[in-house]
């Protein structure tokens, strides 16, 4: 978190997080880090990009998002696919 706000501070938002719509609100699927060192640098404003989705493509969007580049722990693989099922 810290050094997201350090980059915020420095750089600003070089990439939207991404929402989705679900009973009104927005849903963050992707940006918890940015959003949440947004608040240690006082930023009152993210720019997001709305993707439309229902429950299971919100869920396999959060799985995809917000994947570093290493394969899933069969923890993780097991939970998306009870969450879809």
């Amino acid at each position: 978190e810290k050094a997201m706000a350090r980059s915020l501070r420095q750089y600003g938002q070089s990439s939207p997080v991404v929402v989705c719509m679900r009973d009104g609100q927005r849903e963050l699927l992707d940006g918890f880090k940015r959003r949440s060192a947004a608040t240690l640098v006082t930023l009152r404003t993210l720019s997001a990009r709305v993707v439309d989705a229902d429950e299971a493509k919100a869920k396999a969007a959060i799985y995809g998002l917000n994947r570093t580049g290493r394969q899933p722990s069969e923890l993780e693989e097991a939970w998306l696919v009870h969450a879809l099922v």
